[in-house]
Order: structure tokens, then sequence, then C-alpha cells
């Protein structure tokens, strides 16, 4: 099952295992003038993932005022990121298990992770190929348009389902760029 969380945030259930990307569920960012356009579906506490992979280290992506809360709900949770949210995650206290284009597959469950390269303003970020059962997901994370982003999307085969952050500014792509 996928239900989108908003901003770039997905959460995936397979197998009694779910597994969240970029959960942004606060809106620790409003002070800073980028206010939720919607909100969240559920809260911090309703999260409950076994993984979390944030794809880089912006607060809309790796957000301590959702991830910390969700880590006292359920401590057991496996952090998952690029260098810089392994980074970040030391100075809070939180160990992350690092994964980058250059790791090997992370398995956590049911869903085989890889790290595909993304070109945003953290040049850790990264973009993910997630396998589950027999489907294949690409989900691009925050990344501008590049002559080789459809090969990176299809590097580990074919994609059944393709999640694209779009919003034409701040180091991502426009719709028609997404088309």
């Amino acid at each position: 099952m996928l239900t989108w969380l908003g901003q770039s945030g997905f959460l995936l259930e397979s197998g009694g295992v779910r597994l969240a990307i970029d959960p942004y569920l606060s809106d620790s960012l409003a002070p800073r003038g980028f206010e939720r356009t919607i909100p969240p579906p559920i809260s911090s506490d309703d999260l409950r993932a076994d993984f979390i992979v944030c794809t880089h280290d912006h607060g809309d992506h790796f957000d301590p005022d959702t991830i910390l809360p969700a880590l006292q709900v359920r401590p057991d949770t496996c952090v998952i990121g690029p260098a810089s949210v392994v980074r970040h995650g030391e100075v809070l206290g939180l160990p992350v298990t690092e994964l980058s284009a250059k790791s090997p597959p992370l398995e956590c469950g049911p869903f085989t992770l890889r790290a595909v390269p993304a070109h945003h303003s953290d040049p850790a970020a990264i973009g993910l190929r997630i396998d589950c059962e027999n489907y294949s997901i690409h989900h691009t994370g925050d990344t501008t348009t590049t002559d080789d982003l459809a090969a990176r999307a299809l590097n580990f085969g074919p994609v059944d389902l393709l999640l694209v952050c779009i919003n034409g500014r701040l180091g991502n792509m426009s719709a028609t760029e997404a088309a």
C-alpha cells in the first residue's frame, strides 16, 4: 500500500512492514516562509514506521519535528539517509544508516533500497529505487533534470511507479521538465 504524506513524503506498507520516505508531518518550516499547503494526513505519533528514509538534509525531508516524536513512539525505527543526514543525525544524537549511490542494496524487510544520485543543493542528495514484491518504484528525491535522469531511473530495470518531486524551483523539476 502507498500513502502520500504531502510534499515528497510517502508511506509504503508491505507484509506488515512500514517504510516512510521523506516524512514531513510538522509545519516546522513555516517560520522561514514555507508553510504547508495541505494539512498532514497523519501525525508523527501515527507514522509507526519500521524504516524512515530521508533523501537529503533539508527540513522538509529530514524533519526533526517529525522524526524525533516518531522515534519516541517507535524507538526501534531505523533511520536511513545519505552522508548529510548521517551528519545531522549525529548532532541530534540519532544513529542513521548511510545510503549512497555507492552503497550496496539495503534490505528493509520486504523492501530493497538502492540509492541513485540526485542533482540538488545538498550534494549528498539521493533518489531511491525501491523493489518490493514484484513492483519497482523510483522516487526521484529533490533533483533538477539532467541528461542522464531517465537512465538513472531505469538503471536497475523497468519502473512500475515513478514518484517525481515537482515544484519548478529550489532545485526541483518543473512539471514540463518532469514530463
